[in-house]
């Protein structure tokens, strides 16, 4: 079901990046996106300065047409170690397209940022 497949690619997203693996977060975007040169840059950038816990909280699946794949999640980031970081919680919406026979992430679009204290 692509419901399931798009929670495990955010899931995994999340897991990634806790531990730092930088080509295996690369390799969860679509490489024909507009942003993947983008988000290979900052996930470089991240890695180098910053180690985060991720944590999906909310996870909704909000439908599919012929080319992409809607998602709303909730994550929640904080800092394991690093410079000054608010921890926070962020909302997105998440549009994913086939490579291939793989879902990929097209885009991320931050809809707000709670701050935790």
């Amino acid at each position: 079901m692509i419901k399931d497949t798009l929670k495990t690619i955010v899931e995994k997203n999340c897991q990634f990046t806790q531990a730092r693996k930088k080509d295996e977060v690369i390799a969860l975007i679509h490489p024909d996106s507009l942003s993947y040169t983008q988000t290979k840059q900052m996930v470089e950038q991240l890695f180098s300065s910053y180690h985060l816990s991720v944590l999906v909280i909310v996870f909704k699946f909000m439908g599919k047409d012929k080319t992409y794949a809607y998602a709303r999640v909730q994550q929640e980031i904080k800092k394991i170690s690093g410079p000054e970081f608010k921890d926070n919680i962020t909302d997105q919406l998440i549009v994913f397209k086939q490579d291939g026979d793989e879902w990929k992430i097209w885009t991320t679009a931050v809809l707000n940022i709670k701050y935790i204290d």
